[in-house]
């Protein structure tokens, strides 16, 4: 997707979404926090001429304004937090910051947890640390399990979980594989998927990521979960929507998480 066309995904309802989102003048670190799941599609509108509204614009200035405190944190969601610095990579042609990711984790699992009466929820969140945690640190299945997975973390029932969304940094490129509970296979998707070679090395990172990911439930939850292998049943997610340059990947990938927690994306 360059700067002069918009996202092939982008369609009434999100413009609908976009404008239930208004601002006064003493509501600003109110909407800061709204405007998360919005900023990457807003700041690509503004980025080719769209006309924003007046309040729309004058968030956008505060969250970008160079000549403002780059350290200021300006997003805090359970835990996780964003700078003016890392929102500054929403802008066009910027790789996302690993906190824009998990700030958006954080907001879907919270509002996920809102409604569950025992928090169990039917979607894990995965922050990024998760997969930095294995791939970098090489954390035990113990670890693993008492920092993320505990139902006062982004986990829960085991027998609720639909999916379990994990974001991968691999070779300056984010990717996410996604264990679909139902069907016990695991999904890649790769909205730069370039050559077969690429494809095994990030195949590799995903095999790495979910052996742990298996090991860490099987340790924290010993009879309520059993091993379903499957290593042995990950694919790469053929038909999904592919960008158009080298630095949309961190939006895509947090579009793909948005449609398949929400029952609409449906590739194989």
């Amino acid at each position: 997707m360059d700067n002069t066309e918009k996202p092939v995904w982008e369609d009434k309802q999100n413009r609908r979404q976009g404008k239930r989102i208004k601002m006064d003048s003493s509501g600003m670190n109110k909407c800061q926090t709204k405007m998360v799941a919005l900023l990457a599609k807003e700041t690509r509108l503004a980025s080719i001429g769209e006309k924003l509204s007046e309040g729309r614009a004058k968030i956008l200035k505060f969250l970008f304004d160079t000549q403002m405190s780059q350290g200021e944190v300006l997003v805090s969601i359970k835990g996780q937090t964003a700078s003016r610095d890392a929102m500054g990579s929403l802008l066009p042609q910027k790789p996302m910051a690993c906190d824009i990711i998990n700030c958006y984790c954080a907001m879907k699992t919270a509002r996920q947890q809102r409604r569950a009466v025992d928090q169990s929820m039917r979607w894990w969140f995965m922050p990024t640390w998760f997969q930095q945690e294995i791939l970098e640190f090489n954390k035990s299945a113990d670890e693993l399990y008492c920092t993320y997975l505990q139902e006062c973390k982004v986990g829960g029932n085991i027998k609720k979980c639909e999916k379990i969304f994990v974001q991968i940094w691999h070779d300056e490129h984010w990717y996410m594989c996604v264990v679909d509970m139902g069907s016990e296979e695991v999904l890649i998707y790769d909205s730069m998927r370039e050559h077969e070679q690429t494809d095994m090395n990030r195949r590799s990172s995903v095999e790495i990521v979910i052996e742990r990911l298996e090991t860490a439930l099987t340790y924290g939850l010993e009879g309520q979960y059993s091993s379903c292998l499957w290593l042995n049943k990950i694919k790469a997610a053929a038909t999904c929507p592919q960008q158009r340059n080298a630095w949309d990947c961190g939006l895509f990938m947090l579009k793909y998480m948005d449609m398949l927690s929400s029952g609409i994306g449906s590739w194989k």
